[in-house]
């Protein structure tokens, strides 16, 4: 693993002041397996469409210091965004649990990832994708840090790692530099399957595709690929996203700089809106007439009380799990009533249910278009010049690094 003399990271870097430096450069104790370089309109000796690249995504069991890798996605490309081999899978975490937040983001639990293999040996089949490649990722120092957290210390091989992020901000100008901010802006069209790795890596793919279209020549100032790409073998383990994947990345780079209007997407109401409703962790006696007690277990049943039974054979309750529907909120209590009350009861919930989850949706269509109202008109461009390092710590002060 080598630098070219003069015009490598160390090099791009050096005219930095102390301040800037903390806000940009890669610490030290973070080299060992990936060394971040830059991609600029000041000449080096290599251009950046003279590589090849792997697109690197993560899905993790939360952001903790403590927290671990749960899946990983490889997307090998050429500068022509031709698909040269790709990698998605499953990892097992040892002794770390999945956050609710994380739940929420990508949708993994800790029974998806029973039969999946751990770090070590699921890395083993990744690093065939990276060799001879300038690895990607969007906000490479949370990937770095995450995928760092579980690699062998002693590791010899070194690759080079570029950041989408860093480059978007200081290539383009936009309102946001999310990734899905940034594809739905430059493709017009708001990317499928978010925060699943493999279908982010494909995002990322064409967001470096559309970088690799920028009007001036881009170059690569870092540490240069070693090894040699041959197609891996086809890995046969737990992973998802099954989409239809073609081999050929798409091109965005004809949107850029053409003056796209930014339009809210059509709003689509999520399938489990969450609100407050009096069957979940309630219970209730319902007397002694059996038939119409059969009758409200099994409606408590298909609303989602999944624990709805008799606990003797004299007193009937009825007992909805805290995780029996997707309604929450209200403290457990007893109803004393017949079953033609509850019958009832059932019935006016549901329909309260129902009206909540209306009132609900709506207030999430309204702040969909409110989150796009005061973009509405606003166009992605590439910047007249590309910001320099010290320019870009004046703009982006907050440092890439240090919370890692």
């Amino acid at each position: 693993m080598h630098s070219e003399n003069g015009s490598g990271s160390a090099g791009f870097l050096a005219h930095l002041n102390q301040k800037s430096r903390r806000t940009i450069e890669q610490p030290q104790r973070l080299r060992n397996v990936f060394v971040e370089g830059y991609v600029s309109t000041v000449p080096s000796r290599h251009k950046l469409a003279d590589f090849d690249f792997a697109v690197v995504d993560v899905e993790t069991t939360g952001l903790g210091k403590a927290d671990r890798v749960v899946e990983i996605a490889v997307v090998r490309m050429s500068a022509s965004g031709e698909v040269l081999s790709e990698f998605s899978a499953l990892v097992r975490p040892l002794k770390r649990s999945i956050s609710q937040s994380a739940r929420d983001v990508h949708g993994l639990d800790d029974n998806d990832l029973q039969s999946a293999p751990g770090f070590a040996e699921t890395w083993k089949v990744v690093e065939p994708h990276l060799a001879g490649a300038i690895v990607v990722a969007h906000n490479a120092p949370f990937d770095v840090a995450f995928l760092g957290r579980d690699m062998d210390p002693a590791a010899q091989l070194q690759y080079p790692i570029l950041d989408l992020l860093y480059a978007y901000r200081c290539l383009l100008t936009a309102r946001t530099y999310r990734l899905e901010h940034l594809l739905r802006n430059l493709r017009g069209a708001w990317p499928r399957g978010l925060h699943q790795a493999h279908a982010d890596a494909r995002c990322e793919a064409e967001l470096l595709l559309a970088l690799l279209g920028h009007p001036q020549p881009l170059f690569w100032h870092g540490p240069l690929p070693s090894g040699k790409f041959s197609p891996p073998t086809p890995y046969g383990g737990p992973g998802r996203w099954s989409e239809s994947r073609p081999r050929q990345i798409p091109a965005l780079a004809p949107r850029v700089g053409k003056n796209v209007k930014i339009r809210a997407p059509k709003f689509v109401p999520p399938s489990d809106v969450w609100v407050r409703s009096d069957i979940r962790r309630s219970r209730f006696y319902a007397g002694n007439a059996a038939p119409r007690t059969r009758e409200v277990m099994n409606l408590l049943v298909q609303h989602g009380a999944i624990e709805a039974k008799r606990l003797t054979s004299t007193t009937r309750y009825f007992i909805g799990n805290h995780e029996d529907l997707p309604l929450e909120g209200l403290p457990e209590g007893v109803r004393w009533s017949t079953a033609e009350w509850m019958l009832e009861w059932i019935d006016q919930e549901v329909t309260a249910v129902r009206e909540r989850m209306q009132k609900a949706t709506e207030r999430l269509r309204e702040a969909h278009r409110e989150d796009y109202e005061n973009r509405r008109y606003y166009a992605v461009d590439w910047r007249p010049s590309a910001l320099e390092p010290s320019q870009y710590a004046a703009d982006f002060p907050m440092a890439r690094w240090d919370h890692h």
